[in-house]
């Protein structure tokens, strides 16, 4: 049997995988959620053990020679995750990757302690994919980010905004007679007449349940653009790229402006993540 590397971008609401894959649009990839985790539950790391090993089973029988991992989450987390990649993989050899300060011809002035490994991934993949062109890259997760590469792939730093979930759990907690809807309905197209667009054409909501969604999606849809116009000025490129990816790109991507011209890529993340863990050999 051959040896395969195992890649694993590691977002605090789920665990994104690849086996043996190569970076790229049409990376084969694999989702596994996090399950609700307390400290010290037997219960919790055995869900994790079983999610990661049908996650894993999906990509058929292979010998994992080492896991690369991207990871965001807090330490306690992650030595769960590290425990039950060993359960799966004994012989396997675990790295976690860190930010450097140049690598896959991406330079970035932030001090790497600050500056988050996914956000990293994504800037890498989405400057490879532009063919070395100016990039803006969307990572759209549990935190929104929006980052900027020059021509000559220099990481001109980016901005942090809360995701759609976290946005609206801070808002029950702030207001907890404001219900947090499904996910999978978050974002869901409002029944107005004539509302192609939430952020400008959003009717006039008249129940707490549309009156949210259609905040959020003014607040997202606007915020976004925004943070795009003001990377584009300071890239100063006429050529510039604008990406999107994460778990929510889809539902995001819908109420941007079609003439900003933002294209879903999926899977940035994971394949900047192979990009570096090649670079390491």
């Amino acid at each position: 049997m051959v040896s395969v590397n195992a890649y694993l971008d590691v977002g605090n609401s789920r665990i994104k995988v690849s086996v043996g894959g190569k970076p790229g649009a049409d990376l084969p990839s694999e989702t596994c959620e996090w399950p609700a985790l307390t400290s010290g539950s037997d219960q919790t790391d055995k869900a994790l053990s079983q999610s990661l090993h049908s996650t894993f089973s999906r990509f058929g029988k292979r010998k994992i020679k080492r896991f690369y991992l991207a990871s965001v989450v807090e330490p306690a987390r992650f030595e769960r995750l590290s425990a039950a990649l060993r359960q799966l993989a004994p012989q396997a050899e675990l790295v976690a990757l860190k930010v450097k300060k140049r690598c896959c011809r991406v330079r970035t002035d932030y001090a790497p302690n600050q500056l988050g490994i996914d956000r990293f991934c994504a800037v890498i993949e989405a400057y490879a994919r532009a063919e070395q062109h100016a990039a803006i890259v969307i990572n759209c997760g549990t935190a929104v980010t929006v980052d900027a590469v020059d021509a000559n792939g220099v990481h001109q730093g980016g901005v942090i905004m809360p995701g759609v979930l976290a946005a609206l759990k801070g808002l029950e907690n702030a207001a907890p007679a404001l219900a947090t809807p499904e996910r999978s309905n978050t974002l869901q197209p409002l029944s107005y007449p004539n509302a192609q667009f939430a952020h400008s054409q959003i009717g006039l909501p008249l129940e707490t349940q549309s009156g949210r969604v259609a905040g959020m999606r003014l607040l997202f849809g606007a915020g976004i653009e925004q943070a795009i116009l003001a990377l584009k000025a300071a890239l100063a490129d006429d050529n510039t790229a604008v990406m999107i990816s994460g778990g929510d790109a889809a539902k995001i991507h819908e109420l941007l402006d079609p003439q900003l011209k933002v294209r879903v890529e999926p899977n940035l993340v994971l394949s900047g993540l192979i990009r570096i863990a090649r670079a390491r050999r």
